[in-house]
């Protein structure tokens, strides 16, 4: 049959739309419903046999009017399969085929380049070609109607306020994907990743799906937070669960002819038929020419994580395919993430990234720009939401303090371009859409205000829209200033709206701070490498400035000190649970830097205790420890630690380090009775428990200082049995008391003649004939405690024996002898106060005298 004559006969022209449209009816053929049974109970006379005929109120029986009935109809029943719709179009006094082609191009999937023409065909049958897609200066945004908005819900589109997202990664095994969409079945994101990166590697790929997000939340009021996922199954509900995030992200294999990845809208509750948010990537398209290639930190695959989330926050793809729009059908790598049109639809939504800026109460704060030899403040990208947003979003609000005199010049310039622009019906239709003048979309007025913002100090508002306005402030004196930035209307239609524009407060010719972007908040398994991203999405605003690998520093572990230089992607393993506060510092060629913070939930970790240092306390001691180990970071009270056997107790705080590797701020607490010996040292708290044996050990306390009575150091003793005295030391179980003597009086001491111990000897005696006349010798104390430590005087004493006069030979008597040993040793001299063999009278020559001492003391025997 002739394409005329098919146009001439609305029921021929019917049941071939209908043919065209359900031919791929997957959702169909998913609910049961068969093609015939459409088509032959909606037009009498069909295939299956006769049917009650349809009365269309705005049909007729004009091809050219039953046409677009008819692509209506087949289009809702395309998409949502219902029966209900029928019913719908009966009632309907106008054409609704503009509401199902809206339908229609809420395309959830994303297609790769680079198909054949087969492919694409098998794609248009089998989905009608319905993708997300990627640009460049981008131009262009259609939206839907519901979206996220706050923390957490839905509500209309168009209102530029904040919306808080968490999100997750399911385990590998959870029932994944939609069946309104494609088959469903185990997840395998996670193997993917690891296969691909490494297997100790998983958070490289996962860190790169959060750049992707990372990209949307640089420029829009888009914040995320990582949570954990109770791996239930893929859905679409639009609820906030603490068990889940707003949005997940998972994957499986569909072959590599297919779509790259597909994304449910905010809701299905709008114009979407899939909702949740949630993201499933096609595995299969880890090859090198796809996910796999490495090129621009793996631009294919975060610009495809990018796309998708753009459906995941609203955003309907756009046409023409003219690769410069990141929600085009087809992946596009040749810009990175959000283009203008992005950035236009992303605002109107959900704000710039200072959304919330609408009063001079939430001015966004710049601080002190003459501080430090001065700063600017360059701001690219920024937004209006119209002369009439909703909530005042149509003015943005700005603040900053002056220390020091300064010349100030301020501009508000709008960006955006002009470009062709449309809503996507099938394919990349429309080609040729309408034009848009993005740059033109508002009318800008700027002003210069006090500091509470209620006096207007200078004002900017004669330009026609799409040109800047520009305030040459002068010299202004310290203190604070507000600026607003409004728009002044009106907004074409045409041009969607949304102003976008580029902030400037020159300060005298200081440079500007370069845009920081560390990434999301997110979560990581401890002991796990845990990958960081800052030259993705940081950029420098200065014209002139440069990023290189030596612009990106971090401080990894939240204590102040940028410990890690020079790397603008590090890797990192936290040993302790804990939230911790990740810094990235970016420095640009010029010098000018700034900041940005994420936050890093570590968990899993396991509880480590490594040491206790000092090991030892005494009894009756408080002992100052610092504890080592893991997973420390979250102690908190004393009552978490205990030391094992009794009479020891753990008081204080404790402090742990920014790691949780070490603790201090504790003491133990060691009874005076407490048993000796080694002790297990434990700690338990939420974040899990662990122990080391032997980690502390008890000993009894050191002896204290004492010292030596008597005789005095240098002493000569009345008799050859003097008292050797000391003092009692403190905690000493036993003392020992050394004598020893210089045998022959030459200065040294040659043997030991007293080596004595008791446990209460402070006293003793030498016995009888023990010590000798006329010789020196040396004690010493030492006093001992139940451990076996010992503690001494010093240096031990001297003393000397009395001279037994007349005992020359030392004998201890006096007899004939002694004459003789006199005579043999005649005239011999010995060193100054010393003695020896033949000196009687003991000054150290023998001579007559010596003789004369014998006589005077004949037979005597000595003391």
């Amino acid at each position: 049959m002739t394409k005329a004559r098919v146009r001439a006969d609305p029921r021929t022209w019917a049941r071939v739309l209908l043919d065209r449209y359900l031919l791929g009816c997957r959702f169909c053929r998913i609910h049961g419903w068969k093609r015939r049974t459409f088509r032959t109970s909606v037009f009498p006379g069909g295939r299956s046999g006769a049917a009650a005929a349809v009365v269309i109120p705005w049909g007729g029986a004009d091809p050219e009017r039953v046409s677009p009935m008819i692509d209506a109809l087949a289009l809702s029943l395309f998409l949502r399969c219902d029966p209900g719709a029928l019913a719908a179009l009966q009632a309907a006094t106008v054409n609704p085929r503009p509401r199902m082609l809206e339908r229609l191009a809420r395309s959830v999937a994303c297609y790769p380049q680079g198909l054949t023409g087969a492919q694409i065909a098998a794609l248009e049958e089998e989905f009608d070609l319905r993708p997300p897609a990627l640009g460049e200066d981008a131009e262009r945004f259609f939206v839907d109607t519901l979206v996220w908005t706050g923390d957490l819900s839905t509500g209309p589109s168009g209102r530029a306020i904040g919306a808080t997202l968490t999100y997750s990664f399911p385990a590998d095994g959870v029932t994944w994907g939609l069946s309104q969409v494609s088959s469903v079945g185990p997840n395998i994101l996670n193997a993917a990743f690891a296969t691909e990166y490494g297997s100790v590697n998983l958070d490289m790929g996962r860190e790169l799906v959060r750049q992707a997000l990372a990209s949307w939340s640089a420029y829009t009021g888009l914040r995320y937070r990582e949570v954990a996922d109770d791996n239930t199954a893929m859905g679409e509900s639009s609820v906030r669960s603490a068990a889940r995030g707003d949005i997940r992200v998972g994957g499986r294999a569909f072959g590599t002819t297919t779509f790259l990845a597909y994304n449910a809208f905010p809701t299905e509750s709008g114009l979407s038929t899939v909702g949740g948010g949630d993201m499933l990537i096609n595995t299969s398209h880890f090859i090198p020419t796809r996910y796999s290639n490495p090129d621009d930190n793996y631009r294919y695959l975060r610009n495809t994580v990018a796309h998708e989330h753009g459906h995941g926050t609203g955003n309907i793809h756009a046409t023409p395919c003219d690769q410069t729009k990141l929600m085009e059908p087809f992946i596009n790598v040749n810009f990175d993430a959000l283009a203008i049109d992005e950035l236009r639809g992303g605002t109107r939504n959900y704000g710039d990234r200072f959304a919330g800026n609408h009063s001079a109460p939430a001015a966004q704060q710049f601080g002190d720009l003459s501080a430090g030899g001065g700063r600017s403040v360059l701001q690219p990208g920024l937004s209006l939401n119209g002369a009439a947003g909703f909530g005042g979003t149509g003015e943005d609000w700005f603040a900053f303090s002056l220390s020091s005199p300064s010349s100030v010049t301020i501009s508000a310039a709008p960006v955006g371009g002009s470009y062709a622009n449309g809503q996507q019906t099938a394919s990349c239709n429309p080609t040729t859409p309408p034009t848009i003048d993005a740059s033109a979309a508002g009318n800008i007025s700027l002003e210069l205000r006090d500091a509470s913002g209620a006096s207007v100090l200078l004002s900017a508002a004669s330009q026609p829209a799409g040109v800047s306005e520009s305030i040459d402030a002068g010299e202004l004196a310290p203190g604070s200033y507000t600026v607003r930035v409004v728009d002044i209307g009106p907004n074409p239609v045409a041009n969607q709206t949304v102003q976008l524009y580029d902030l400037a407060i020159r300060v005298d010719d200081a440079p500007a701070r370069p845009l920081v972007v560390a990434g999301i908040d997110k979560r990581i398994t401890a002991q796990t490498n845990c990958f960081f991203m800052g030259d993705i999405n940081s950029r420098v605003t200065e014209p002139g400035a440069t990023l290189g690998p030596e612009s990106y520093d971090w401080d990894l572990d939240a204590d102040g000190v940028f410990e890690t230089v020079g790397q603008a992607q590090p890797v990192f393993v936290y040993p302790s649970n804990g939230l911790y506060g990740v810094t990235l510092r970016v420095t640009d060629s010029l010098g000018s830097s700034d900041t940005h913070t994420i936050g890093v939930t570590v968990f899993g970790a396991t509880t480590v205790v490594d040491g206790v240092f000092p090991a030892t306390g005494q009894r009756g001691q408080t002992v100052p420890v610092v504890i080592e180990g893991a997973n420390l970071k979250n102690v908190s009270s004393a009552a978490e630690f205990t030391v094992a056997g009794g009479g020891v107790a753990v008081v204080g705080t404790p402090v742990p380090n920014a790691l949780g590797t070490q603790v201090t701020g504790l003491s133990l607490q060691i009874a005076s009775d407490a048993a000796l010996g080694p002790r297990t040292l434990s700690v338990n708290n939420a974040d899990g428990s662990g122990s080391r044996v032997a980690a502390f050990s008890i000993t009894a306390p050191e002896p204290g200082d004492f010292a030596l009575l008597s005789p005095a150091d240098g002493a000569v003793t009345a008799s050859k049995t003097p008292m050797l005295s000391w003092g009692a030391s403190g905690d000493a179980a036993s003392y020992r008391l050394v004598v020893q003597e210089d045998t022959d009086d030459d200065g040294s001491f040659d043997i030991t003649v007293i080596d004595q111990s008791g446990p209460a000897l402070l006293q003793f005696t030498p016995a009888p004939g023990v010590l000798r006349s006329k010789r020196s010798y040396s004690w010493s104390v030492e006093a001992s405690n139940t451990a076996g430590v010992t503690q001494g005087t010093g240096a031990p004493r001297e003393f000397r024996t009395p001279v037994c006069a007349g005992d020359a030979d030392d004998t201890d008597s006096v007899d004939f002898n002694d004459i003789s040993e006199v005579l043999a040793r005649w005239e011999q001299s010995y060193p100054s106060g010393r003695s020896g063999p033949g000196d009687a009278d003991g000054n150290s020559l023998v001579d007559f005298d010596d003789i004369t001492a014998i006589l005077s003391n004949w037979l005597n025997l000595c003391p």
